[in-house]
């Protein structure tokens, strides 16, 4: 399973094949698991390396991905400032939107999806993802169901890509179809730094929002 990107596999993965919809609920964690991903993907590669949760530019060659060479860019000009592997999950979770619109790109360029438009009301176009290397998916799918039921025995980018899924919460609407029943992998996934810090991200995310809605009640009414 070397394909693709764990980045492009996580959209993959997310796309609903009946209706081509990457659901909008997941927006609010997505935004966290696609900076992960790519992070993740550089240190596969062997760009950068994370230890002590603190992230280092070890190889600043060109990739045959601009993408990547940016965000190497970016890292490398600010890691004197701040190098912590969280801080730039949240950082580049600014910029998930152009993210995903270049990995959904990528994914088209390479004939895994095709990107349409479907009318709703007569009015209102919404973008929709054909998936065009199903094999591909099934594979994958596949790979990691495999993967779970060895699950001591993970193989590394199956573990990485897991614990993203875990760490954005979205893990539970999949696990029918990775065939993941077992609570206790379920939360061993978290070991995994990837997706114990997206995890906490998000709970410190929901923490500030339900203090926010508290606080809100309390407010003195005019």
């Amino acid at each position: 399973m070397n394909n693709l990107m764990l980045a492009e596999d996580l959209l993959l993965l997310l796309i609903k094949e009946k209706n081509g919809k990457i659901p909008l609920s997941l927006n609010k964690t997505l935004c966290y698991g696609i900076p992960g991903a790519i992070l993740m993907d550089l240190k596969l590669m062997k760009k950068i390396v994370i230890e002590d949760s603190k992230i280092k530019v070890i190889d600043s060659e060109k990739t045959n991905c601009p993408l990547l060479d940016q965000i190497v860019q970016i890292i490398l000009e600010n890691e004197d400032q701040n190098s912590d592997f969280k801080y730039w999950i949240k950082e580049l979770s600014l910029s998930h939107k152009t993210l995903k619109k270049c990995l959904l790109a990528s994914l088209e360029e390479k004939q895994f999806i095709r990107q349409y438009k479907k009318k709703f009301l007569w009015l209102f176009e919404l973008k929709r993802y054909e998936i065009t290397n199903k094999h591909y998916r099934e594979k994958l799918v596949k790979y990691l169901r495999k993967n779970i039921e060895n699950f001591d025995q993970m193989d590394r980018k199956a573990k990485i890509l897991l614990s993203i899924l875990r760490g954005c919460q979205n893990i539970e609407d999949y696990c029918k179809e990775l065939n993941l029943k077992d609570k206790d992998k379920l939360n061993g996934l978290l070991n995994e730094e990837v997706g114990k810090t997206i995890n906490t991200i998000i709970a410190e995310y929901q923490e500030r929002i339900y203090a926010s809605f508290i606080d809100s009640l309390y407010l003195p009414h005019s």
